[in-house]
């Protein structure tokens, strides 16, 4: 029995030791830990199994800061009010890191057995305290991460990132990709309001001025760090050049009229036209009656803004109208940047109503359209009209048979009603049946002629019944023959 105990305890050794020596080979912890300000911290360490206790200290102090056996026993040192605690694995947490914990801290792990000693690994904590801003600031975008602001040629911005410990490098990009040369950097010292120490504050300032070739320029400020500072790392200004020289007020448009309530694409790059690398900045303006510019939306290094939220900027650079209104009609001017190069184009644009009913209403007919009316007189008047209609369109009587006309239209002048929404128009014409013609149907049609006219039921027509006035004649000698033969009947049976 003795025997079997004696070689349990040796297995138990051997186990031991090579734990051991395992956790020798390399570092349980690691030698430096970056901790967040503010937030819990882990200095995790990967521990063998098998310790009676683990003790961690914090400078040169001697006695342990917080200690752990594995009966789940914990102790704490008097200076410890709750900041520290211990995983079940060994591992020292910081409950909220504050500056005062960066420090160097050591771990001193004891095993059952004295032969095979204890070890210890010492560590080095930095603090790290993040801005409370979210990206690098740009004096003229205010809090924003992007914007677009006008200037003539010269151009002066400042970046700055405040409340970050250590300081972040900043830096000024052109079109995210080229340092640009002209700009300085400084770093401020800041109180932060714990106490502890102090943070700084990364100021980066450029100043430049673009050619009168150039409408179009892309700054970004980037911020350098080993640390996760901020959840954007840039922030990007589009700007315009209001003194650049470029044909792009002058260029004939494409005209275009869209139906009202439908979505529209605008296309600033034609869509056969391969962009490599990808548009790095769009500009959409409309030019008002005034001849000033107004601008809509614009993009760049993938951010886009527009001025209202029925409007859309895409990546390709194309301008998307979402439920379109009459208020959208105007001149759209578009410029773009892409491989140092800029492109332009124009759309003239116009939003269609469609009138209501959906067709030229006859007034003389019971359903204002596609009826017959009697006439007796070769002569009269036909009206017609169309409600709610946009853009404007005219209106014509024609004579809607085969062959030559047997009727001849005089129109007066059309009434024309314009509001907001649109046109009422309505034309009356003067007809005149030509001599000559014998009792027959003649179909005649209002018709609407215009740029949207292919949009809508543009023609209406009505038949006139037209009775010869010699027919009239005949139709009334017959009527009188009857009465003669009727009285001469009964008088011939008095008699």
């Amino acid at each position: 029995m003795l025997e079997v105990i004696v070689l349990l305890l040796c297995a138990f050794m051997a186990t031991m030791r090579e734990n051991i020596a395992d956790y020798n080979k390399v570092d349980a912890c690691e030698r430096n830990y970056n901790l967040e300000y503010g937030k819990k911290g882990t200095l995790a360490c990967d521990i063998p199994r098998g310790f009676i206790g683990v003790f961690w200290y914090k400078e040169n102090v001697t006695r342990p800061l917080i200690s752990f056996t594995t009966d789940n026993d914990i102790q704490r040192s008097s200076y410890d009010v709750g900041d520290y605690d211990i995983t079940p694995e060994g591992s020292l947490q910081i409950n909220n890191v504050s500056l005062w914990h960066e420090a160097n801290f050591r771990v001193r792990v004891v095993y059952p057995l004295q032969e095979l000693g204890d070890f210890k690994n010492d560590m080095t904590v930095t603090v790290y305290v993040k801005p409370a801003q979210s990206h690098p600031l740009i004096d003229v975008c205010q809090d924003n991460n992007y914007c677009f602001v006008q200037v003539n040629r010269n151009f002066a911005f400042t970046c700055s990132v405040h409340g970050a410990r250590p300081s972040v490098n900043l830096a000024w990009l052109w079109g995210n990709k080229y340092r640009v040369k002209h700009q300085s950097m400084r770093t401020n010292q800041d109180n932060y309001a714990n106490g502890f120490s102090s943070v700084l504050s990364s100021i980066a300032t450029v100043d430049g001025f673009l050619k009168t070739t150039s409408p179009l320029g892309v700054l970004a400020c980037r911020y350098y760090s080993q640390y996760n500072m901020m959840e954007e790392r840039e922030s990007i200004v589009l700007f315009k050049n209001k003194a650049s020289i470029h044909h792009m007020y002058i260029m004939e448009g494409d005209a275009n009229i869209f139906t009202v309530n439908h979505q529209v694409e605008l296309h600033c790059i034609d869509k056969a036209v391969t962009v490599t690398p990808s548009v790095e900045a769009v500009l959409w303006e409309k030019r008002k009656l005034s001849g000033e510019s107004e601008i809509l939306g614009h993009f760049a290094l993938g951010r886009s803004a527009t001025s209202n939220s029925n409007m859309e900027v895409t990546t390709n650079g194309s301008l998307i109208l979402r439920h379109l209104q009459i208020d959208f009609d105007g001149e759209y001017l578009c410029m773009s940047k892409y491989s140092s190069k800029f492109a332009y184009r124009k759309y003239s644009v116009e939003t269609y109503v469609p009138p209501s009913p959906n067709f030229p209403m006859i007034v003389s007919c019971p359903k204002y359209r596609n009826c017959v009316i009697d006439v007796k007189e070769p002569k009269g008047y036909l009206k017609c009209k169309l409600q709610g209609i946009r853009p404007e369109v005219q209106l014509e009587w024609i004579y809607a048979g085969v062959g030559l006309s047997p009727i001849e239209f005089t129109t007066l002048d059309p009434l024309v009603k314009k509001y907001e929404g649109g046109y009422d128009i309505s034309l009356t014409a003067y007809y005149k049946i030509l001599d000559g013609q014998g009792s027959q149907d003649i179909t005649v049609a209002c018709k609407a002629r215009g740029s949207v006219s292919e949009r809508f039921t543009n023609t209406s027509y009505v038949t006139l019944k037209y009775m010869t006035g010699e027919g009239n004649g005949i139709q009334k000698s017959s009527h009188v023959a009857v009465w003669l033969i009727c009285l001469l009947t009964v008088m011939t049976f008095v008699i």
